[in-house]
């Protein structure tokens, strides 16, 4: 079970699926998560990738860290090597859901 930014924005909550409507699953592999938060539309595309207890931010367009906190080295590389694989289909999903 991991903490992160929840349901309500501003507020850490545990969370133990992702059933949540306003944090939708774009991608799994790995043991990774790729997600993106619903209200988040006005930021340039970006994806939050989660492993364990351990969460990290990218930017899309290029693919870059936004910030990190609780993951390994090799876990940070394996993340940004799973955004930058899948790049063209999270940017595809980014604009589907938010209509840009």
């Amino acid at each position: 079970m991991s903490w992160w930014w929840g349901c309500r924005r501003g507020v850490a909550t545990v969370v133990t699926n992702d059933r949540c409507p306003s944090v939708p699953t774009v991608l799994r592999r790995g043991g990774f998560r790729v997600f993106f938060f619903s209200d988040e539309g006005w930021e340039p595309p970006h994806v939050h990738v989660e492993r364990g207890g351990g969460v990290v931010k990218y930017w899309l367009k290029p693919v870059a860290v936004a910030y990190y906190r609780n993951l390994t080295f090799m876990e940070l590389r394996r993340s940004m090597r799973l955004v930058e694989e899948h790049r063209d289909y999270l940017l595809e999903r980014w604009h589907d859901y938010f209509g840009t």
